[in-house]
């Protein structure tokens, strides 16, 4: 297997979240007029864009799905869902009583797992073995991150991961410890359905090339070479329906030119009575998720003793990657 070196900038963060939401009022020194200035302007992107392309159909919960075949010749997700092993994904073991225990126990300070209290228990088991691991696809690229989070983070690098409400506004990451600055590529995707989002994630653990990923021998220097498997055979051929995104909007046709202006624009925001010197970040929503491919990332286990997935997330394979 290909495999590429560790660096300082790797994809996958770290295990310790944040989960303070402690927004400063109004009148405090933690909030200043032009970031509200700015939060305004944002929000008003939000609310006239399209949350879905025009003409897109909202499709039916993935969990009526459960029972009916991914396509010809192939398991269904409840089959997939109940023989998930999260010990070959890196992941602590789970039954279902202990998923739905946990759950309700942690969701109030781990809003990702609030929608998974009315789930399925297959679909809470693997929600629950994810959220006990190191990676960050939940916070990230399950339906949390719905429309709005998703345009914030690719206009704003707002982290869907960050709870406290000030650090997000300023681009500090959640899942990096010593508030270090969020990272997003020129599009931001979600699997907007936790069913649909479970299956992806336990279908892709079953795949050949994941498996070898890893299973690859520990080494401290090296990491398993990312993995790509279309969403189609992973969800079904409705699987893209699942799928949302935004992209940032090019600056005179460039979309380096596009993420160097909302760099600045992201630094502005975070000192207070500065200036951007460049027009808001906008984004549009994406389309043509048929053909989109599910990324599978590798960081070592909490032990160091081999991999777990690190991220997993949708793309039209344009070469960025999101974290």
């Amino acid at each position: 297997m290909v495999v590429h070196r560790v660096d300082g900038a790797d994809v996958d963060g770290t295990a310790e979240r944040q989960t303070d939401d402690k927004r400063a009022p109004a009148d405090s020194p933690g909030t200043d007029d032009a970031l509200s200035r700015a939060d305004s302007r944002i929000g008003a992107q939000a609310a006239n864009d399209k949350p879905v392309p025009a003409g897109a159909e909202v499709p039916q919960p993935y969990a009526k799905q459960l029972d009916i075949p991914i396509a010809d010749d192939q398991p269904t997700p409840r089959e997939v869902l109940d023989r998930f092993t999260p010990a070959e994904a890196g992941l602590p073991e789970v039954t279902n009583e202990q998923a739905a225990e946990y759950i309700a126990q942690t969701a109030d300070d781990r809003p990702w797992l609030a929608a998974a209290k009315d789930c399925d228990p297959a679909v809470q088991r693997i929600l629950a073995a994810m959220d006990q691991g190191q990676g960050h696809a939940l916070e990230r690229h399950e339906g949390f991150a719905d429309d709005d989070k998703l345009r914030r983070r690719v206009t704003a690098l707002e982290d869907p991961a960050q709870l406290d409400a000030d650090k997000r506004m300023a681009a500090i990451d959640g899942c990096k410890p010593g508030d270090k600055n969020h990272r997003c590529g020129d599009t931001a995707t979600a699997i907007q359905d936790p069913a649909a989002f479970a299956t992806m994630f336990a279908r892709g653990v079953e795949h050949a090339k994941v498996q070898e990923a890893l299973r690859m021998p520990y080494d401290p220097d090296r990491l398993p070479q990312p993995v790509s498997i279309p969403v189609r055979d992973l969800l079904g051929a409705d699987g893209h329906r699942y799928c949302s995104g935004y992209t940032l909007e090019p600056v005179d046709g460039s979309l380096s030119k596009a993420r160097d202006h909302r760099a600045a624009w992201v630094e502005a925001r975070r000192t207070p009575g500065r200036e951007p010197g460049v027009s808001d970040p906008r984004c549009t929503a994406v389309d043509g998720f048929e053909a989109a491919q599910t990324q599978y990332f590798f960081r070592s286990t909490r032990e160091k003793d081999g991999y777990e997935i690190a991220t997993m997330y949708v793309e039209l394979l344009r070469g960025e990657e999101q974290e």
